[in-house]
């Protein structure tokens, strides 16, 4: 484990997208307590038309840090990740820095995910139709990003 850790230093997007993704949160819980009081008693789930108390935006906010420190740890333990190709001597350093890469822009966009959402629920709006389709793409277009940037660096 010493080995991956001196291979894959954090350098300036891994920064930057680990404080962007604290802010993000920050940024919402913020939100979430300075308005509590103006917050319904119950909120608006989407466009159904259900509703739901506003408690659950605490329970949302709870889930969206647990999901950042669960990412935050499993980029620290890159012993436990499973890759698509097999690691050699020589491709170690570039499929764990793909790896790294991959695992903080999903934690950045799932923060940023959550926040919006939470601020969202908090002021009373409604999220756009499009927004579930384009987090998806994101999502699933950006692992298979790099994933094919994985096979082309074994």
């Amino acid at each position: 484990m010493k080995l991956f850790h001196s291979i894959i230093k954090a350098n300036k997007f891994d920064r930057a997208a680990s404080v962007l993704s604290v802010l993000f949160l920050l940024a919402a819980t913020v939100f979430l307590i300075v308005s509590w009081d103006a917050i319904p008693a119950e909120i608006a789930m989407g466009a159904s038309g259900r509703t739901a108390g506003r408690k659950l935006l605490i329970f949302e906010t709870v889930i969206g840090w647990g999901l950042l420190l669960l990412l935050w740890g499993a980029e620290q333990l890159p012993s436990l990740w499973n890759f698509p190709v097999e690691l050699t001597q020589e491709n170690t350093g570039r499929i764990l820095r793909i790896t790294k890469t991959m695992l903080n822009f999903l934690k950045l966009l799932l923060c940023l995910l959550f926040a919006v959402n939470i601020i969202s629920a908090a002021a009373g709006l409604s999220l756009p139709v499009w927004l579930i389709p384009c987090i998806l793409l994101f999502l699933f277009g950006s692992m298979i990003f790099f994933i094919v940037r994985m096979f082309l660096a074994r």
